[in-house]
């Protein structure tokens, strides 16, 4: 198994106390997310058992932020309460950030052991057991700067992403949908070759595009 799942949310941010102590919903029950993935309830029973994740600050693992004190499942999803380390200097700025509502989003890092999912009709995956890693606060979930974040740190994990990660970030590079697709299949002989029958302006606007993140 490697690690290749990074799921975020917005969390309701209850309150941060000037001990550094905060709590939200680190993973919401039933939504699809853009990943088409939904997590079903019980998934996070056999992992919570077992450990508590790590407090990181965008998926970094150089990065700890703190301590997750309690994490359990609620109706809407995983509630988690933790404590910043506010005697450094990431946990006193995180600190400062959570209160006046500039950090809105929390977002974990799991595995998922053989068996623990299935897909539907619509192709949506549906997560039935996940082993947890981490849970991060990162400034925006769900959004282009957040995945390729996370492809960074698990390349520091020396993990290779899942193919619809690296999808998602070949397409917000500005390839599209079948110029991802030509890649990941086949590198850039399979993009050169779907790319025969145009003028190459498509992929030269990508590869410009691709210039402005990568």
């Amino acid at each position: 198994m490697t690690r290749e799942n990074i799921l975020c949310v917005k969390f309701g941010l209850k309150e941060v106390t000037p001990g550094g102590e905060f709590e939200g919903l680190g993973s919401a029950f039933g939504n699809i997310d853009d990943g088409f993935d939904v997590v079903e309830p019980g998934a996070f029973k056999q992992t919570l058992g077992e450990k508590m994740p790590a407090m990181l600050w965008q998926h970094d693992p150089s990065k700890p932020l703190g301590v997750w004190e309690s994490a359990k499942e609620v109706g809407a999803g995983l509630h988690v309460r933790g404590r910043l380390a506010l005697d450094t200097q990431l946990g006193a700025e995180a600190h400062a950030l959570l209160k006046m509502g500039a950090l809105n989003g929390l977002s974990i890092g799991f595995m998922i052991p053989p068996g623990g999912s299935t897909y539907d009709d619509n192709r949506v995956r549906h997560i039935k057991q996940i082993d947890l890693w981490e849970i991060s606060v990162v400034t925006f979930p769900m959004n282009r700067d957040a995945r390729i974040s996370a492809i960074k740190a698990m390349h520091g994990y020396k993990l290779a992403p899942t193919r619809r990660q690296a999808e998602r970030v070949l397409r917000d590079a500005g390839f599209s949908g079948g110029q991802a697709e030509a890649i990941l299949k086949g590198g850039y002989e399979a993009l050169a070759a779907h790319e025969r029958d145009t003028d190459g302006t498509d992929l030269l606007a990508a590869i410009n595009a691709a210039r402005g993140i990568l």
